[in-house]
């Protein structure tokens, strides 16, 4: 942010670092800083990660996500955060947990087939991407972005691409904040579709549920409490009392 505050648009890639945490997260804190901002982790390489290209039958890229993020005037700022895969392990890992099924789509088993039993993942299937040709563009692209910093051979390569743009360098802050908070009214106008609650914008549903946890806490399958408590007690860390 301090550099592309100083030149208008800066980038920083980074290697050797598997997992940053939720990429929401990161260009969230900067769009409330007044910064637009892009983020994308990729990988690729035969054997990496949990999903194919396109059309392809062998695990050869990880969920490679993207994360863009722009500030507004007066409302909470546009965010968009998604794997390249249909969805990131976390929703098999929650599902495995639940011991419930997952959505056709999803994932296939290891001879390729479709399936929505979660422990074929676990069996040596694979995560599908988004939209079938174009995710999987979008996925190698991460990847090869990532390259930049230096980090690839022997048929792999990803890292870490971080992208911020100081709207000043570009035109007036303020009347580009105004103009975003203008569009963003234009979309929450829109009428909703049959069957749909209302039109909402890239990050809203994660804001709402982020205040729906402060209010009422996390809610946490059994399987996945049990864990934790598993894991604490190897660690000697107290487990807290309900309230």
């Amino acid at each position: 942010m301090e550099k592309a505050r100083q030149t208008g648009v800066a980038a920083v890639a980074v290697r050797n670092c598997g997992h940053i945490g939720r990429l929401g997260g990161w260009v969230e804190q900067m769009a409330r800083q007044g910064v637009v901002s892009q983020v994308t982790v990729g990988a690729m390489g035969h054997g990496v990660g949990h999903a194919p290209p396109f059309g392809g039958s062998r695990r050869t890229l990880s969920t490679n996500p993207w994360a863009l993020g722009v500030p507004a005037k007066s409302q909470p700022p546009v965010v968009v955060d998604f794997a390249t895969t249909t969805v990131a392990e976390g929703k098999l890992k929650f599902a495995r947990a639940k011991k419930t099924a997952v959505p056709q789509g999803w994932i296939i088993d290891a001879t390729g087939k479709p399936t929505t039993d979660v422990e074929d993942f676990y069996r040596g299937g694979m995560l599908l991407p988004f939209g079938g040709h174009k995710g999987s563009g979008m996925s190698i692209f991460a990847s090869l972005l990532g390259g930049l910093s230096g980090e690839g051979g022997n048929g792999k390569i990803g890292g870490t691409m971080v992208v911020a743009f100081d709207p000043g360098a570009f035109s007036d802050r303020e009347t580009y904040l105004q103009a975003v908070d203008d569009a963003i009214a234009t979309i929450k106008a829109v009428p909703a579709a049959e069957g749909v609650p209302e039109v909402l914008l890239p990050g809203e549903p994660e804001t709402r549920s982020r205040a729906e946890r402060q209010r009422n806490g996390i809610p946490v399958p059994i399987e996945t409490w049990r864990q934790l408590c598993e894991l604490a007690n190897r660690q000697g860390v107290p487990i807290p009392a309900a309230p």
